[in-house]
C-alpha cells in the first residue's frame, strides 16, 4: 500500500485516497500498470493506465460510488474521505422486488460473513490486554426471522447441519439473512455460499 496511489474502502463504507509514501523497490510496478501492459500485448486497451481513469470508471459503473471521482476525493471529501453512497449515488440493494409484508416460512437464509473484531489469531491470544476478552462466535439474525424459526436471544441454531452458534437478535441484519464471523474457530470451514440452511436446535428438557 505504501508504494501505490488509489483508494481504499473500509468496513464502514468510507472511501479514502491513498498516496505513495515510499518509492517502489527494484522493478516493482502498480497493478494497474501491469494489467495495462498485458492487455496491450493481447491487442486491447483497458484505459487503466491512470488511477484517475480507474476511479472515474468505478464512479460510472458502481451505483454506490456514483460521483466519487478523484477530484471529489481530493477537493471535497478531504483526508477523512466520505461514506458511500453520497447524494448522487444509491445503494444497489435499496429496492427489494418482493412484497415483504407476507412472511415466507423457510429455513434457508442469505449468508453474510463478516470479520470479528477480536479473532483467534496468535497475536490476540498472546496479548495480555485482550487475551481475556470473549471471542465466542454468534449468529446474528433479524427478530422477524427468529420468530419464524422459533428461536430467541441466547438460543442456538445449526447452520448447514454442522455449525452450532448462539443466536443474537439484531434489527440491523436484513430480513432473511444471517450474519456470522468468518475469522473464529467455531466457523472454520463454513463455505461462503449465497444461501445456507439454518435450523433451530431443540433440546429435550
Amino acid at each position: 500500500w505504501g508504494e501505490v496511489r488509489g483508494t481504499v474502502t473500509n468496513l464502514e463504507g468510507r472511501v479514502q485516497q491513498v498516496r505513495p509514501s515510499i518509492d517502489p523497490v527494484g522493478q516493482a510496478r502498480p497493478l494497474n500498470g501491469i494489467l495495462e501492459d498485458v492487455a496491450f500485448r493481447m491487442g486491447v486497451e483497458l484505459g487503466a493506465a491512470k488511477v484517475d481513469e480507474i476511479t472515474a470508471e468505478i464512479a460510472h459503473t458502481a451505483p454506490s460510488y456514483a460521483g466519487i471521482t478523484a477530484d471529489y476525493l481530493t477537493f471535497e471529501a478531504g483526508p477523512e474521505g466520505v461514506v458511500v453512497p453520497i447524494e448522487s449515488g444509491r445503494q444497489p440493494l435499496g429496492h427489494i422486488p418482493v412484497h415483504v409484508s407476507v412472511p415466507v416460512v423457510t429455513n434457508r437464509m442469505t449468508l453474510h460473513l463478516a470479520p470479528a473484531l477480536y479473532d483467534d489469531g496468535v497475536w490476540n491470544r498472546h496479548a495480555e490486554t485482550i487475551a481475556a476478552l470473549p471471542r465466542t462466535a454468534q449468529a446474528s439474525i433479524h427478530p422477524r426471522d427468529a420468530s419464524v424459526i422459533a428461536v430467541r436471544e441466547g438460543d442456538a441454531v445449526l447452520i448447514e447441519d454442522t455449525f452450532e452458534l448462539p443466536v443474537v437478535l439484531d434489527t440491523e441484519v436484513a430480513v432473511g439473512s444471517i450474519s456470522v464471523p468468518f475469522n473464529v474457530t467455531e466457523t472454520k470451514g463454513l463455505a461462503a455460499t449465497p444461501s445456507v440452511k439454518v435450523d433451530p436446535i431443540r433440546r429435550t428438557p
